[in-house]
Parts: structure tokens; sequence; C-alpha cells
């Protein structure tokens, strides 16, 4: 009698977790596409400014991008670009420099958050 009791209470707490888990996903899936609507309606642009120092010369170089609503690209991330050479130094491969990979969207009870970048 004991051990039917807590299986189901187990698997009460299996189904209530996994309706919670359902209910934070419809949430944030609700709440994305709100987002989406409100970048488009606002026409919001983003402004990205990066600065380097070059070793050698000591020139500082600069580059400027701006991004629009359609630039924006959820549920993916930008690749690793930057490494570590053989001899310790880094490298950036400028030919990955835009590329995107698929980070897809999931709701975790750990993070609420899209897939972890790593």
């Amino acid at each position: 009698m004991a051990v039917e009791t807590v299986t189901q209470e187990r698997d009460f707490v299996r189904h209530s977790e996994a309706a919670k888990t359902s209910q934070r996903s419809e949430h944030l899936k609700a709440l994305r596409s709100r987002i989406k609507e409100h970048i488009s309606d606002s026409h919001v642009e983003i402004v990205v400014l990066v600065e380097a120092v070059d070793p050698h010369s000591s020139c500082t170089f600069q580059a400027r991008h701006s991004y629009t609503d359609s630039d924006v690209v959820f549920d993916h991330m930008f690749k690793e670009c930057m490494s570590l050479g053989a001899d310790g130094n880094a490298e950036l491969d400028l030919s990955e420099f835009h590329l995107l990979i698929p980070a897809p969207f999931e709701v975790d009870d750990n993070k609420s958050t899209a897939a972890s970048c790593t």
C-alpha cells in the first residue's frame, strides 16, 4: 500500500512538472512573439562598434555596423570564429565571422532562456 502511494505521488509530481514546463514554454513563446512584434513596430536599430589595436603598429581600428529588425535572427547564434593556434596565439577566421548556427529555443527548469552558447 505504501509503495503504491509513493508511486502515485511520484507520478503526480512528474505530471505537474511536465505541465509547468509546458506552461512556461507557451508563455515564453508568446513573449518572444511580442518581442519580435515590438522590434518590428518600433523601428529599433542596434548599432555595434568594435574597436581593436594592432599590436605591431599600435594603430586603432574601428568597425561600426547597424542592425534593423530584418537583420535580427532568432534561435541562432554566431559561429565561433576565434581559436588558439598551435603556437598559443589567438587566431581569427574571418571567413566564419558572419556565419550563424542554429541555437534552438529550449525551456528547462534550470535555465529559462535559449540554448546556452558553448
